[in-house]
């Protein structure tokens, strides 16, 4: 029996799995992990017991095989403390019975795919996770009102909001104030403004509808404007896409399609001034909170549920109307600046989503 240890379900290598366990980790190696992707050897120093359960194979024959893998991999592990599962899925919610029998305690948490993404039909299919966590962790209030919408409430007496901590800020704290000698390092011209579209590399990210509203507006923006396209992460074929369109516009910027460390992460964030996040659906995008905390003025969906932020970031109803609002932003920046409260925006994330901040509420759902 792992009386003081905690069992982690997802992928091994995902940045936010690696930057939770190194803020929350109490020094003693207090996490195991099941994963579904081999653990690089970076990050094998970072969990107590890796078990690996690789799908070995394309199709339902290896989907089959993944499950008996799993199950297997289950029955033979010892009782945990603790049980949590980073993004819920299919394969978690048919071992629901089997999983609580291995713990004390089983948490589950959402991520964005795992609500927003999914069809009914698939809600449906990993209810009986739910039925059998102790815990349900979302991150923000909206998060919690569109699951218990879904679920009819039946859910509600387990949620437990908690944020994760964003590691980024600590280097955006230490840098805000070079702004102009990052924006030199970078190769953006002093007197422009930077506009950074999006994140990462996906559809969702509307890359090619922006972009064409951009072209459309060159004369209105003239040199005034630099822009800076994210895509460290995410699809290929669809970066290729992302960066061949750029270069048909004919916009002055660049896109950044290469791994990214953390001080270079912050350095974008810090260079930009306004940033655009209009995608279909999310949760609490820790890049768009990154740049707020960096001083952007930030554009996003009506849609998307950032109530939390709502006396800080400026709303618009459609992606269409993306590049009217942007040329309004540059023409009144100070009026937008007063409006969404920048200073006070830092302070709500600091207080939020910084892992000193939020380590004990994690470390209270285990006890």
């Amino acid at each position: 029996m792992r009386k003081d240890k905690v069992l982690l379900i997802g992928y091994a290598n995902k940045y936010y799995r690696t930057e939770y366990v190194k803020h929350i980790d109490d020094g003693r190696k207090m996490f195991e992990i099941l994963t579904f992707e081999k653990c690089n050897e970076d990050n094998r120093k970072l969990y107590g017991n890796i078990f690996e359960c690789l799908k070995q194979t394309d199709g339902k024959i290896g989907t089959i095989l993944t499950y008996i893998k799993f199950l297997i991999i289950l029955l033979r592990m010892p009782h945990y403390k603790c049980i949590h599962i980073h993004s819920v899925k299919k394969i978690e919610s048919i071992f629901s019975t089997l999983l609580k029998l291995k713990c004390d305690i089983l948490v589950s948490s959402i991520y964005g795919s795992d609500l927003y993404r999914i069809s009914n039909k698939e809600r449906e299919k990993i209810k009986p996770l739910f039925k059998k966590s102790t815990y349900i962790q979302v991150e923000t209030k909206a998060v919690e009102r569109d699951f218990n919408k879904f679920y009819n409430n039946i859910f509600s007496d387990k949620i437990k909001i908690v944020s994760f901590g964003i590691s980024v800020l600590d280097n955006i704290k230490k840098m805000k104030s070079e702004k102009e000698k990052i924006k030199s390092e970078l190769g953006i011209p002093e007197k422009c403004k930077v506009i950074t579209i999006g994140y990462n590399a996906t559809k969702e990210q509307h890359h090619l509808e922006i972009l064409e509203q951009f072209a459309a507006l060159k004369e209105q923006i003239n040199d005034s404007c630099y822009f800076i396209i994210p895509m460290s992460y995410g699809n290929d074929t669809y970066k290729n896409i992302v960066v061949d369109k750029f270069q048909q516009c004919q916009l002055t910027g660049q896109c950044f399609c290469q791994y990214t460390p953390l001080k270079e992460v912050a350095k974008l964030r810090i260079a930009s001034d306004i940033m655009i996040q209009v995608q279909d659906t999310d949760t609490f995008s820790s890049s768009m909170i990154e740049y707020l905390y960096a001083g952007n003025i930030i554009i996003t969906g009506a849609w998307l549920p950032y109530d939390e932020l709502s006396d800080y970031i400026v709303t618009i109803d459609s992606v269409s109307s993306v590049g009217k609002k942007v040329i309004d932003v540059l023409n009144n920046m100070d009026k937008y600046k007063e409006m969404v409260q920048l200073k006070a925006a830092g302070e709500y994330i600091s207080a939020k989503c910084s892992w000193e901040m939020v380590r004990n509420n994690w470390l209270a759902l285990y006890q």
